[in-house]
């Protein structure tokens, strides 16, 4: 289970922890690095698609769980696990 230290978010933590700057972090997952800024102010890279979730969890070396462990809320903004299962079906 991720843990917080004292004054940076834990996204931030886990990026630098992997080697990344916001730059090269941003580069990997396709976005602009204020947007990896915005994530790590916010501590929470907001709403998003259950494959850009994926890509994500998949950036951090973190699971669904950790990731929304991670979180200021704990929790992930309206797409999350419980409905990534249901895409494609039917």
């Amino acid at each position: 289970m991720p843990t917080k230290k004292r004054g940076k978010s834990l996204l931030a933590q886990r990026r630098e922890e992997l080697g990344y700057t916001q730059k090269t972090f941003a580069d990997r997952l396709r976005v602009y690095d204020r947007t990896v800024q915005r994530w790590e102010s916010e501590n929470s890279p907001g709403s998003k698609t259950p494959e850009e979730m994926l890509e994500i969890c998949k950036a951090y070396e973190w699971t669904l769980e950790e990731l929304a462990a991670a979180t200021a809320n704990g929790s992930l903004k309206p797409i999350a696990a419980e409905t990534a299962g249901s895409y494609g079906a039917g």
